[in-house]
């Protein structure tokens, strides 16, 4: 049980960069979105 802070640190970090990651694909869907909106007004 010496290392459980370590485990918790550990633990901690990799849910802060896989938010962080995550963070990523909403941006790029966001965007995706808006540009399939633009491409099919000028489609029009």
């Amino acid at each position: 049980m010496q290392n459980n802070g370590l485990v918790k640190l550990f633990a901690v970090l990799f849910v802060l960069v896989s938010i962080y990651q995550l963070s990523f694909t909403f941006i790029v869907n966001r965007n995706e979105d808006k540009a399939r909106a633009y491409a099919l007004e000028k489609n029009r």
